[in-house]
């Protein structure tokens, strides 16, 4: 099924120097490119506190919440990955959310090669866990793209060829 999913590359990544944050960045999207996965929208931005802490809401009263949103609130990479069962692939890419669970089970994956061990909000990389996060989190940060999931389009929705992504086609 052809579905879309939202990929954020956290701060720890993002502070590293320029030459291994790129080394970095190319692996990860290499990676993506190997499974047929398309990003179809990229940002480089600074997250806002409370742009964290809408990201992360459904955490919000958990004892990690206060640090995880501050310590999101820097700068990150964003970006809507499209292709088949993509939500599933990049999450198999990703691994778990626990980097020294992680490097023990899933060596290779994104979250054990750049995650820190000592800090469990620095784990690398989030990428949504189902179909309404993916919508969710990609109109959060992607707000102008008015995004809907390929499967859920009604006639009234088209691809923009233009900008190579879902949106509506009437005007707002």
């Amino acid at each position: 099924m052809l579905e879309a999913t939202f990929v954020m590359i956290k701060p720890n990544v993002m502070k590293k120097p320029k030459q291994e944050q790129e080394r970095i960045l190319k692996h990860i999207m290499d990676l993506f490119s190997k499974r047929n996965l398309s990003i179809i929208a990229l940002k480089q931005h600074k997250l806002s506190l409370e742009q964290a802490r809408n990201h992360y809401k459904e955490h919000e009263g958990k004892v990690f919440f206060e640090n995880l949103t501050h310590y999101m609130a820097d700068d990150v990479l964003s970006m809507v990955v499209l292709g088949e069962n993509a939500i599933a692939e990049v999450r198999l890419l990703v691994g778990p959310a626990n980097v020294e669970r992680a490097k023990i089970e899933f060596p290779n994956s994104i979250r054990a090669l750049y995650g820190d061990p000592t800090n469990a909000a620095a784990n690398a990389i989030h990428a949504s866990d189902s179909t309404e996060s993916a919508e969710r989190e990609i109109n959060h940060i992607f707000p102008e793209m008015h995004f809907q999931q390929p499967n859920s389009i009604s006639h009234k929705k088209v691809l923009c060829k233009e900008k190579n992504n879902f949106c509506s086609n009437k005007k707002d």
